[in-house]
């Protein structure tokens, strides 16, 4: 076993015929026969037989060496890498090991939260390949990733956006868009920022991030005003900005359920930016309080040149 092992490191980076690799089959092979209950020499040969591009023989004997040891992690997770080779993944192998789209879309949250945009955007692209029935879901998310981390966003996916809701056309002079046009970055990507509550106005429910996507023809300064409640128990503590960048933070501290304006003027970019509105401070207290964070509308305006 240990020969079969050594030949298998020195062939690393070899093609797939290479004799050192049908080599160290040779010898696993033997190894496997004579440890008949030793699941190890059949994890090297399953590694021999994978750099062989022999993918099908590697799961077979994954197989042999999960039916001895049901319970070891480390054989269950080659073998779950195994199947994902050939096209045909182990549902119950890849959620046992987090390997499931709804536990990605909740480390890409965690991502988000934290700016880790690269790194999500790489999540994302894993998430849409292994699942591709998740395009839609995940396609929201995706565009505030590219235009928190990189600005640009490929055009591909800006043509996607023909059909999602979550963006609104910022050309012209003037406009308003209800609250509830917000959605969840996180957490819950890409839900109305209504949800549950229903009606046209947003509502962060807890702490999180809400983007609205707006599209422009041509780049110019605008003049965005938010009209957010100052609620109580206050205070309410929220950040507003362009692009996954913070521009102002506002502490609301009346708590009497009046309408607040909050205002900048920025610099909207073509053909895509995203504002951000993000809720700091929740508190939950059952059956007496419960601080929410609400957005009423936003007016996008455009300024003379």
């Amino acid at each position: 076993m240990h020969q079969g092992a050594s030949l298998l490191e020195l062939a690393d980076g070899e093609s797939p015929r290479s004799p050192l690799i049908s080599e160290a089959i040779s010898y696993l092979q033997t190894a496997a026969d004579l440890l008949p209950h030793d699941p190890l020499p059949l994890r090297y040969l399953a590694r021999a037989y994978r750099a062989s591009g022999q993918l099908e023989e590697a799961i077979a004997v994954l197989e042999r060496a999960h039916a001895l040891e049901p319970e070891n992690l480390l054989v269950k997770k080659e073998l779950m890498l195994a199947y994902q080779d050939v096209g045909r993944p182990n549902e119950v192998l890849e959620i046992e090991f987090g390997y499931s789209p709804d536990r990605l879309m909740y480390l890409s949250e965690l991502g988000l939260e934290s700016g880790h945009y690269v790194e999500v955007l790489q999540v994302y692209d894993l998430i849409v390949e292994r699942w591709p029935e998740y395009y839609d879901r995940v396609l929201f998310c995706r565009i505030v990733a590219y235009l928190s981390g990189q600005g640009a966003v490929p055009v591909n996916l800006i043509e996607s956006l023909n059909d999602t809701e979550g963006v609104v056309n910022g050309n012209g002079m003037r406009q308003i868009v209800p609250g509830a046009a917000f959605r969840w970055v996180y957490p819950g990507c890409d839900r109305q920022l209504n949800v549950p509550y229903g009606g046209s106005k947003g509502i962060f429910w807890n702490n999180g991030r809400g983007s609205l996507l707006i599209s422009i023809d041509e780049s110019a300064y605008y003049l965005l005003r938010i009209i957010v409640c100052d609620c109580f128990p206050p205070p309410i503590e929220m950040s507003f900005g362009i692009n996954g960048q913070v521009i102002k933070y506002v502490d609301l501290v009346e708590g009497d359920n009046s309408w607040d304006e909050q205002s900048f003027v920025v610099l909207l970019s073509a053909p895509l930016v995203s504002l951000d509105v993000w809720f700091h401070n929740d508190y939950y207290l059952e059956g007496e309080l419960d601080r929410n964070a609400i957005i009423q509308h936003v007016e996008i305006i455009r300024l003379a040149p």
